[in-house]
């Protein structure tokens, strides 16, 4: 199990060395620094609805937070 291991982290490692160059690859850029702020009244749920399990998160093209839940299901 231990040899296993240590082959799948070499070639994980492999792989990320050779995707970063060669001939006719795109440079490597740096991502722009990211703020994050909390929201302690996040969510603000309508009245009657209650977070139940989280099955998906997603941003819109206006930063809102889109949580896709199934209400009544995971939280006792």
């Amino acid at each position: 199990m231990r040899t296993q291991g240590a082959a799948f982290l070499i070639v994980a490692t492999g792989l990320l060395i050779g995707a970063g160059g060669g001939p006719g690859s795109a440079p490597i850029i740096a991502a722009p620094a990211l703020y994050y702020e909390e929201v302690k009244t996040w969510p603000a749920l309508p009245a009657g609805v209650q977070m139940g399990e989280a099955a998906g998160v997603a941003l819109d093209a206006t930063g809102h937070v889109l949580v896709f839940h199934r209400p009544g299901r995971g939280f006792d």
